[in-house]
């Protein structure tokens, strides 16, 4: 542990000789109206990755640059607003990916229209920006599952439709948007593109029983997600959504002090994510993924101190198939996370330092060798030190995983670890 401190000492030194210095973004303007502001962001990660096999000496450090984002975003008149960013990753042979890009039609602040590739407004997660997140490796809702547990082809008993593209953050499709006196409400209702990507993973994986299936219908219906955000004003507490810009619609972890914060959140979720199944093999021919979700967060300046929580839950019903004893079923999963930061409210050094933590449970229906559900349990430790807000940031952040019941079991019968403990050193710049 002395040299994981040194290490991290020694990147706070260099860090802050990197970003001790102003930050400005840069803009085109036209006049009062019509505007235009550019910027760049970036995600530099130094990982120490734990044994994944019992057998083998798997582990791993490494240096990887995870993001580097160009963003664009104004108005051609106070109606018509837009934003777009694209990511690359140089860790990812410089994949180029456009991550949202869309118009916003601002009629009133009780009345918006989003549309475009745009955040999936139902879980916290999805909405909050991933510049202003307390833990660096955040993954609310979506599971992080360093061992693969929790999809196919890792697990061939066990197939997640939870994952990946079909609870992402953005996705191609129309918002109606607004907030209601001052921000007391904030509301959501969005229609997004049919995604059965996962249909793809099931057909292609050698299941010999899906080999029957017809082609994919991907498009043929619509998703559906819609939440609503509850701020009582009358506290002194301003909602999250007025305290960023509307025509994106995210929302962040925390204002490090500048803002008070107290909302309540609640989502709801549909979309048929696998269709044409056999009836005959499986005795239903559609799964059909239902969700909702409530969350909290919390902010209060105390002197020279800021506590901050934030916890929440997610239940979804008919999120993957599972086998148990030859007979296939419908498995449902359950998120429960808690998640809370403390910011010393002066600088010391070059910035301000704060500790936090952040707890996850996912269970998700299922069997393996005579034992039921698959369970996985995550505790993250980081210090965050603030140079200059988010806009120049260091983590340290330590990871450990615990895997349960029927998780534990398949994980055995793969030679695999049943308990991982990673750590990273961040960085993260905006401009």
């Amino acid at each position: 542990m002395k040299g994981l401190t040194k290490t991290f000492i020694s990147f706070l030194g260099v860090s802050s000789l990197l970003f001790s210095g102003e930050v400005y973004s840069a803009q085109i303007k036209v006049n009062e109206e019509t505007f235009a502001n550019l910027g760049a962001n970036l995600k530099l990660f130094y990982r120490n990755l734990d044994e994944r096999s019992i057998k083998g000496g798997w582990k791993q450090n490494r240096f990887e640059i995870q993001q580097l984002r160009y963003y664009i975003n104004g108005q051609v008149s106070k109606l018509v607003q837009f934003y777009g960013e694209i990511d690359t990753s140089p860790s990812q042979n410089g994949e180029v990916i456009l991550n949202e890009a869309a118009v916003n039609l601002a009629f009133l602040p009780e009345l918006q229209v989003r549309i475009g590739q745009i955040r999936v407004p139902f879980e916290r997660y999805q909405m909050t920006a991933i510049y202003a997140e307390i833990v660096p490796t955040a993954t609310g809702g979506a599971i992080l599952d360093p061992q693969g547990v929790f999809s196919r082809p890792a697990n061939p008993y066990f197939y997640s439709c939870y994952s990946g593209k079909n609870l992402p953050r953005s996705d191609r499709g129309v918002i109606l948007h607004g907030t209601i006196s001052q921000g007391l409400i904030y509301y959501n209702l969005g229609l997004f593109n049919e995604d059965k990507t996962g249909e793809n993973k099931v057909f292609n994986n050698g299941w010999k029983n899906l080999s029957t299936a017809k082609p994919l219908k991907n498009n043929k219906n619509l998703e559906y997600d819609f939440r609503i955000e509850f701020t009582p004003t009358w506290l002194g507490v301003k909602a999250p959504a007025l305290l960023v810009s509307r025509a994106d619609g995210r929302v962040r972890e925390t204002e490090l002090g500048k803002q008070n914060l107290l909302t309540i959140g609640m989502g709801y979720h549909y979309e048929k994510h696998l269709d044409e199944l056999d009836k005959s093999i499986y005795g239903f021919s559609s799964l059909s993924r239902k969700g909702w979700t409530i969350d909290a967060i919390f902010e209060k300046k105390l002197n020279l101190w800021v506590p901050n929580f934030l916890l929440g839950y997610i239940n979804l019903r008919d999120t993957h198939l599972y086998n148990k004893k030859g007979i296939w079923k419908k498995g449902d999963s359950q998120v429960w996370f808690l998640q809370g930061q403390l910011l010393y409210d002066q600088v010391l050094g070059f910035g301000k330092p704060a500790i936090g933590f952040k707890w996850e449970s996912v269970k998700a229906k299922g069997y393996y060798n005579g034992q039921d559900d698959f369970k996985l349990n995550r505790m993250v430790g980081v210090i965050n030190y603030y140079i200059k807000g988010q806009a120049a940031r260091v983590a340290l952040e330590i990871d450990h995983y615990k895997y349960g019941k029927a998780a534990k079991n398949f994980l055995k019968s793969q030679n695999k670890e049943d308990r991982l403990t990673d750590w990273h050193i961040y960085i993260q710049t905006m401009f």
